[in-house]
């Protein structure tokens, strides 16, 4: 099926300079073994790239190392080496697992820069493909969102276009990846936390879609996907509509919002105006919200946007300048968010609140590999609902483990959040304004464990996947 893949996708002429993300787990261990054993009309030069995100200890570290470094020896790859402390200037924001993702793909950008490689082979599979595509149907996202994951993409490093990112597993299976290692004797790194279920994407794997294939049967999974497989083709029709709308109303950072403008078809509009975004900060998409805010300004209206930006609409035109001032306008009231429960907070993902029996060993030793991603404190402290909220100018919090109360401003720059991504709804607090957690940053000084704690709330917060899929390339 790989090399189905290379040849229907073109992945890769035989001879290319690939370089293969190898974490040492499954997918990605028997993805390097798969390429390696090609026939010579297809195999490429293969460079091998393993990446330390230094978020899992450090025996769990080189126990992945090691699993990587025989497999190289075994198949006679070269192998490249990185970690987080050596991972360069480029400062990744978000929560744990958006920084561990970024890092990893700028790392292999930036082996791909070095190798002459155009071409960047990722463990990404079938089953994964499934599992990207419920979650983001149960988001409410739309068709690009739904499309999921797709055979190659463009790669951009910290210096910008590097080459393509490709999935040459896209027709397999877990269940024949790990038949496939088990034949050939090949052993692999399990990551523990795999198997935390109050991971959205672990419980869909190991509850919900063993249930679905229980009932429905297995042919479902071909049905989504081929769902999706129609997304993504109706996705390319509306942006190259968007791409013939920009070329004729789209000029000198501004967008003409004339009669011809207002005949076009709102999805359309939407990714013009994506585009126009992107181009004129050099940032990330902007929040469904906010789009839909800008397409329903008036004549002469505006909104405060993201990263001190303000969107005015005067003399036919829709054009960007600085904020007047203050923190650029938030997405309507305060998120609330009330145990058990799980809310998307725009610009970081998806926070879950749970109330946990504590002292629970299992859970504490998950929680400490989750690091700043999650908090936890007695819950007899807190009143509900819990509610987020943006942080406020000059905003000072006593923090655990830290003396005196620090500047929230300074801790998200210590953290490398930009200036764009400081204005999120961040702050956790609970009913009566008590803070509670800076999310994936630092948590309050008032909000900790003690040794009359017999139930915990628990805070989680799990980045979007996002147009790359999975966390994990194992």
């Amino acid at each position: 099926m790989v090399e189905r893949a290379v040849r229907e996708f073109r992945l890769w002429q035989a001879g290319d300079p690939v370089v293969v993300g190898v974490s040492g787990g499954a997918d990605s261990s028997a993805l390097l073994d798969v390429m390696a054993a090609l026939p010579p009309a297809t195999r490429p030069r293969i460079v091998a790239a393993h990446f330390d995100h230094a978020m899992r200890g450090p025996s769990a570290a080189a126990r992945d190392a090691r699993a990587v470094r025989d497999l190289c020896k075994r198949t006679g790859v070269r192998l490249v080496k990185g970690t987080a402390e050596t991972a360069g200037s480029h400062a990744p924001t978000g929560s744990p697992e958006a920084v561990a993702r970024q890092r990893r793909y700028a790392f292999l950008a930036a082996v791909a820069a070095a190798e002459g490689a155009v071409v960047v082979a990722v463990g990404h599979h079938r089953d994964d493909r499934v599992e990207t595509v419920l979650l983001r149907l149960l988001r409410g996202s739309g068709a690009r969102g739904l499309a999921g994951m797709r055979p190659n993409r463009r790669l951009v490093g910290p210096g910008g276009f590097v080459g393509v990112l490709v999935r040459p597993l896209w027709w397999v299976g877990r269940a024949q990846i790990q038949k496939y290692l088990g034949e050939r004797g090949l052993p692999w790194a399990e990551d523990e936390t795999n198997r935390d279920l109050s991971r959205p994407r672990n419980l869909l794997r190991h509850v919900v879609l063993p249930v679905l294939d229980a009932g429905l049967g297995p042919g479902f999974r071909t049905a989504l996907l081929r769902s999706a497989d129609n997304l993504a083709e109706e996705d390319a029709a509306l942006r190259a509509w968007a791409d013939r709308v920009a070329a004729t109303c789209l000029r000198n950072g501004g967008i003409d919002v004339d009669p011809a403008w207002k005949a076009v078809p709102q999805p359309v509009q939407q990714r013009v105006v994506q585009r126009w975004w992107s181009e004129a900060t050099g940032s990330s998409g902007l929040h469904r919200q906010h789009v839909e805010r800008l397409l329903a300004l008036g004549p002469a209206g505006c909104i405060d946007l993201p990263g001190g930006r303000r969107a005015t609409v005067s003399a036919g035109r829709l054009h960007l300048a600085p904020s007047a001032g203050g923190l650029a306008d938030g997405l309507g009231p305060d998120i609330v968010l009330q145990p058990p429960g799980v809310v998307s907070v725009p610009g970081l993902g998806r926070m879950s609140a749970l109330l946990k029996v504590w002292p629970d060993p299992a859970l504490a030793a998950a929680l400490q590999s989750r690091g700043p991603g999650a908090a936890v404190g007695d819950a007899a402290t807190v009143r509900f609902p819990l509610r987020l909220r943006p942080p406020r100018p000059g905003e000072r919090l006593a923090l655990l483990g830290a003396s005196g109360r620090r500047e929230v401003r300074d801790c998200l720059r210590g953290a490398g959040i930009p200036p764009n991504g400081r204005r999120a709804p961040r702050i956790v607090v609970d009913a009566r304004g008590a803070p509670l957690w800076i999310a994936g940053i630092r948590q309050s000084a008032a909000f900790t464990l003690g040794p009359a704690t017999r139930r915990a709330l628990v805070l989680d917060l799990e980045t979007d996947d996002g147009p790359d899929g999975p966390d994990s390339l194992s």
